[in-house]
């Protein structure tokens, strides 16, 4: 397990940030199928992109991601994005490989060529990132949540969520609902700012898979805003880890998972950045966007 801080030092690019995320990676055994390579975008800007092989739990569980950089300077915004490939073929390019769901369907997490602080986790079976920039907290989930069950009892979830999803296109305003500049993404609750919001693919033991963006599953537990209101940060000294567990509103699939290693917590009396130890685990408080109250925060577990 790889985890990754900039010890206070801010990354000030998104190549560099892009290549931080592909380092620690492959670290962790992952594989770039298609190692990194320039591609240009809808604008005309060159950008950098490759196509990953997560390890999985096993040969016959492993994941595919495509990652990859964009931006449109005019307006000052600027990405790291991704989306999930069913398999790697070899024997094909770019964009002639399998994908999960619609082709032009990326998962966004808005960055800057400007200062950011970083945290990463990475493991064989997800990448967990989070960015802050112009006091903005933005985060990305790569790979396998966890089910509960045996592996190969129902379809695996492979999740990809963050900040917002869409189309490939130009960036504009009007297509991002943007309030201002890339990295200005406020919205009102901490689910529907990065945990219900992204690009989902399920891939069964069958090589069936589905795909949706983020009317295709919902939160599940700690469901509402306003959950702290009412409640406690702990009991006593200790503080309380709520798991994030989701639903499909897909019928069909049924499923429910949970994300690894990230947990809701209550913010009363937490600031952004700091780190708290549960049961000798040490865990790191963000928040959705720049909110600060007690419904807003998240903590990702220092592995």
């Amino acid at each position: 397990m790889t985890w990754y801080n900039d010890s206070g030092i801010a990354i000030t690019d998104t190549l560099t940030l892009f290549n931080r995320m592909v380092d620690n990676a492959v670290t962790e055994g992952w594989t770039e199928t298609i190692p990194r390579e320039d591609w240009v975008n809808p604008l005309g800007d060159t950008e950098k992109r490759c196509q990953l092989q997560g390890p999985g739990f096993d040969a016959s569980h492993r994941f595919h991601v495509q990652l990859r950089t964009n931006h449109n300077l005019a307006e000052d915004r600027w990405d790291i994005q991704a989306r999930a490939v069913f398999s790697y073929d070899s024997g094909q390019d770019w964009d002639n490989q399998q994908f999960l769901g619609a082709s032009d369907h990326w998962v966004r997490m808005p960055v800057g060529n400007e200062a950011m602080r970083t945290w990463m986790s990475v493991t064989a079976t997800r990448l967990i990132i989070a960015v802050e920039i112009a006091g903005f907290y933005h985060s990305m989930y790569l790979g396998f949540a966890l089910t509960h069950v045996a592996v190969d009892e129902y379809a695996y979830p492979l999740v990809l969520s963050s900040a917002y999803a869409g189309a490939t296109g130009t960036m504009s305003s009007g297509v991002e609902n943007s309030t201002s500049r890339g990295y200005r993404y406020d919205h009102s609750s901490l689910d529907s700012g990065f945990f219900a919001t992204g690009s989902f693919g399920v891939v069964s033991v069958n090589n069936t898979y589905y795909a949706g963006n983020s009317g295709f599953y919902e939160a599940f537990f700690p469901m509402l805003p306003t959950f702290f209101d009412n409640r406690a940060p702990g009991i006593g000294n200790v503080r309380t880890l709520y798991p994030i567990t989701m639903a499909s509103k897909e019928n069909a699939l049924g499923l429910v998972w949970t994300y690894d290693s990230v947990y809701r917590i209550n913010g009363d009396g937490l600031t952004a950045e700091d780190t708290v130890t549960i049961s000798g685990t040490v865990y790191t408080v963000l928040k959705n966007g720049s909110n600060s109250d007690k419904n807003s925060f998240y903590v990702l577990e220092n592995i």
